[in-house]
């Protein structure tokens, strides 16, 4: 499946697929500038629709989260998986994410 970053109404994007070291390489700069050109300054992320990851899905969130902060822009994740979570408890990170409650 393709990993796919889509605007679904005004602040709310969805992340859909599988995101590996391959995938987020790629998402990493044009998921990116899709948030970037939509000019909205309040973001949230929606993540169910991941069907696996690894700890490089984690880097990608962490690396939007710095680019957003770099812009001055409110970026937020929600419904991410339990494996996720774990992975960003384990790297004493999840307070990082901004997670906001399940959607």
């Amino acid at each position: 499946m393709t990993e796919t970053l889509q605007r679904v109404c005004s602040g709310r994007w969805a992340l859909t697929g599988d995101l590996d070291a391959k995938r987020v390489a790629v998402l990493v700069e044009s998921g990116w500038q899709l948030l970037l050109d939509s000019q909205e300054q309040e973001i949230t992320v929606d993540l169910s629709g991941i069907n696996t990851c690894d700890s490089s899905a984690l880097a990608l969130l962490l690396c939007w989260l710095q680019r957003a902060h770099d812009h001055g822009l409110a970026l937020a994740f929600c419904d991410l998986s339990d494996k996720l979570i774990a992975l960003a408890r384990m790297s004493d990170v999840e307070s990082m994410l901004s997670l906001q409650p399940p959607s």
